[in-house]
């Protein structure tokens, strides 16, 4: 990859990065229930922690293993979120 595509491809993912900070501020100001905002912001904020894994740590030019072994905690905690969002939504 030549540094030109390289700056371009992370100016890319900033872009994508601030425009999923808008999207959580959006959604934060929305008038909805406090169990969809919880999972609105925890799904973009996982999102955002992925780009930044994949890209930002070069997590996307690693084994395949590797990459699953890092994307292994995120998947635990959205998991745990889950839980405790059906919990508190009762």
């Amino acid at each position: 990859m030549t540094t030109t595509a390289r700056v371009r491809l992370y100016l890319w993912i900033w872009g994508a990065l601030f425009a999923l900070t808008l999207a959580e501020i959006a959604v934060a100001y929305m008038g909805i229930s406090k169990a969809a905002l919880v999972t609105w912001l925890v799904l973009l904020a996982t999102v955002k922690a992925g780009l930044v894994g994949l890209f930002y740590m070069h997590l996307r030019w690693e084994h395949i293993l590797l990459g699953l072994l890092a994307t292994l905690p995120f998947l635990m905690t959205a998991g745990f979120a889950a839980v405790l969002i059906m919990e508190n939504s009762r």
